[in-house]
């Protein structure tokens, strides 16, 4: 797209392959790359679609006041000859910087709004708890909700636990952040830490939220409505407590490691059925969830970075939308064919991305800001990640030797009834079921991973089998 200015569908590259290929693809493209202009100077912006997911209802306003589900924190420990000061510096330029980081938010008539200011005063505390190693109650200490009305949506704590030992703390709304962003922004947090120079930018995240209201999705809408003619089907798992009439965040976490051979079973469907690994682990996530709840449709939800603009790859704020993926693992249908199915689906999903969730949400559940024991349109959210065994995660700079410091509290925190993350590193994969225990015990948890194996198993090497042959008795 940068040297022709066209964009390819998702289709055209995964079937195009070569080069050849590909450019062929480019040949029957029509339209070219048109950039984001800057938005008009003005007291308030409408919030982007990503942002409404955490507020398109003034309900949600009251609990993102004393919750902290939406919070993203990070902790990072730096040995070495640290400087606060550089460090307070360093983070005041970013805010300048990044309008994003000096944005509130308000409420008038019912609608949410977003409000740039000129100036904003973010201190980067300072602390000295020598001899201190319980980095997760640090880190508990440090976090807390924000009030969304005041900028900055971000704090920032060094705690020096020791002679050129410290820990640094982050804490932002995800109103304001996402994935990509924290990258972004640590990334040019240590360049202007070790007096480096970033280039300008030319656009702000007020300009791609403005430019959000003036894109055409017609044709992204009329795939989706098609796609769920019939309605979303809500995959409705046996549960061990009754649901709360509010939703409760109150989590834990099961990981299992998967037999090398098991592993393998998966790679192997994806050789025979061109088909990425993500995909794989999907379908197999979906037989289990369907055959649980005796269900003959699944759906499920999953993150996508939103950043499809090539406008936006640079940009700090919150890009992210939510997909839906679908399935229908009837117990008589071949294997190879339920693959193929997901297969497509998960494609059209990713060529139809931009269309907002808070819209389906409209479209499909437009009473659901009602009920507030559970979220619209989908109960289970799946992820896979490739574990690159920390060569991100510590790292050396300028004198500093820098680590990642894990958060565990928030594993205790689930924002979903299930999350289905399965985790990818020299080839062997790990499957992890964060779960809300207000809903499920542990027990019924173990359970799933045990099916779940037992697929697994089931697998033949030919795929010469129909769903109802892999799946075992509860």
């Amino acid at each position: 797209e940068r040297h022709t200015g066209i964009r390819l569908g998702i289709k055209d590259i995964f079937y195009g392959v070569t080069i050849e290929g590909i450019a062929y693809a480019l040949e029957g493209v029509e339209g070219r790359y048109e950039g984001i202009e800057r938005a008009e100077e003005k007291e308030y912006y409408m919030i982007s679609p990503s942002q409404k997911l955490y507020f398109s209802t003034a309900h949600l306003w009251d609990y993102n006041m004393v919750d902290m589900t939406n919070n993203i924190p990070m902790a990072f420990r730096v040995k070495g000859p640290f400087s606060h000061e550089k460090a307070e510096a360093a983070f005041e330029a970013l805010m300048q910087r990044h309008e994003i980081l000096r944005t509130s938010f308000h409420l008038i008539n019912g609608e949410t709004f977003m409000k740039v200011h000129d100036q904003v005063e973010m201190e980067m505390a300072y602390q000295e708890r020598l001899g201190e190693e319980d980095m997760d109650a640090m880190a508990r200490d440090f976090a807390r909700p924000f009030d969304l009305r005041k900028a900055p949506l971000m704090r920032t704590r060094v705690v020096k636990i020791g002679d050129e030992d410290f820990v640094i703390f982050m804490d932002c709304h995800h109103i304001i952040s996402d994935g990509v962003s924290s990258d972004l922004l640590l990334e040019e947090f240590f360049t202007l830490y070790m007096g480096g120079k970033l280039a300008e930018t030319r656009l702000q995240y007020r300009d791609y939220s403005e430019w959000t209201l003036q894109r055409s999705l017609a044709e992204q809408e009329s795939y989706w409505m098609n796609h769920f003619k019939d309605g979303v089907p809500k995959l409705k798992l046996p549960e061990d407590y009754p649901r709360p009439k509010e939703r409760k965040f109150n989590g834990d976490v099961l990981t299992i490691t998967l037999d090398k051979n098991l592993s393998d079973k998966v790679v192997n469907i994806c050789k025979k059925m061109s088909m990425t690994p993500y995909m794989a682990w999907m379908s197999m996530a979906m037989i289990l969830f369907s055959k649980y709840a005796d269900d003959k449709g699944v759906v499920m939800g999953s993150p996508v970075s939103g950043r499809t603009h090539r406008d936006t790859e640079d940009m700090q704020g919150v890009f992210i939308n939510r997909l839906l993926f679908s399935g229908k693992p009837d117990g008589e249908k071949m294997l190879v064919e339920f693959l193929n199915e997901v297969k497509e689906n998960c494609l059209m999903a990713y060529e139809n991305q931009d269309y907002p969730l808070t819209s389906l949400m409209q479209k499909f559940e437009p009473q659901a800001h009602l009920d507030k024991s559970r979220l619209p349109l989908y109960d289970i959210q799946f992820l896979l990640y490739e574990d690159d065994g920390g060569s991100m995660n510590e790292f050396e700079m300028a004198g500093l030797h820098v680590e990642v410091v894990e958060m565990k509290f928030v594993d205790k925190e689930a924002k979903f009834d299930l999350v289905c993350r399965f985790a990818e590193r020299d080839g062997q994969y790990t499957l992890t079921l964060k779960y809300c225990t207000d809903l499920f015990k542990e027990e019924t948890i173990k359970a799933m991973t045990d099916h779940f194996i037992q697929i697994l198993e089931r697998l033949d090497e030919n795929l010469d089998q129909n769903i109802e042959s892999l799946v075992c008795q509860k």
